[in-house]
């Protein structure tokens, strides 16, 4: 494995990495030394322990998709590719070839998912549908409420997108409201015994929109008024 690794300004100059704590930041550059010659990392927490952060960065990092993460507990870093290349008799092909095959290679030379899979806590794979370009709004007129949570859980650019629409409404710290919903997805995504649904398909009726104010409502640090139902 190559001993050196390079960072891409392309990456690490832009606002929204630039707008991250320091400590996440921080978090993601030692990730990028320590990732194999395709950009995976089996050891984050061990990173984490050692350079002294907390989970909140870890989970930033997921949250605005600098890395992405598998079931198994690995994470790549989402532009490996961008800030790497490395000369084929130095090259040394990743261990993880299972996390590998549900990734593809964009044309800007970023890591995604494939598309076709993703997997929730338990391990089971669902349907993940990208609907990034697709204003809320719209979505919201389209889908019943039940379609709506579930392309909401799948797909974390939508949740990036809610939280957007959330920071710039009640003028509140995106960085914190990523960390929370991203605790808000984990929540209600726990499988139960069996495995065969999650914990929001348990209830009656589902309002993803609702369920996050009322969520956020519980906690002091967001400026939403208690009143509101609904964004």
């Amino acid at each position: 494995m190559a001993t050196r690794r390079m960072l891409s300004l392309k990456i690490i100059d832009t606002d929204a990495f630039l707008e991250m704590p320091a400590s996440s930041q921080l978090l993601y550059f030692h990730l990028t030394m320590r990732a194999d010659d395709e950009g995976f990392v089996d050891s984050p927490k061990r990173i984490m322990r050692l350079i002294g952060v907390g989970d909140d960065d870890l989970k930033i990092l997921i949250a605005k998709r600098f890395i992405l993460t598998f079931e198994s507990g690995i994470v790549v870093i989402k532009h490996w590719l961008i800030h790497n290349t490395i000369r084929m008799d130095r090259f040394n092909k990743t261990n993880y070839q299972d996390e590998k095959d549900l990734l593809i290679i964009k044309k800007n030379s970023a890591y995604t998912e494939t598309g076709n899979q993703m997997a929730t806590n338990d391990g089971h794979k669902l349907s993940k549908v990208k609907i990034s370009k697709a204003k809320l709004s719209k979505v919201k007129l389209e889908l019943t409420p039940s379609q709506f949570a579930k392309k909401f859980f799948e797909d974390r650019l939508m949740q990036e997108e809610v939280a957007k629409k959330i920071a710039e409404k009640y003028k509140s710290d995106l960085n914190k409201l990523l960390i929370e919903i991203n605790k808000f997805s984990l929540y209600w995504t726990e499988p139960n015994k069996s495995g065969t649904k999650v914990r929001w398909q348990l209830q009656q009726t589902f309002d993803v929109k609702r369920r996050i104010v009322t969520w956020l409502n519980k906690s002091n640090e967001f400026n939403i008024n208690k009143g509101t139902t609904s964004l």
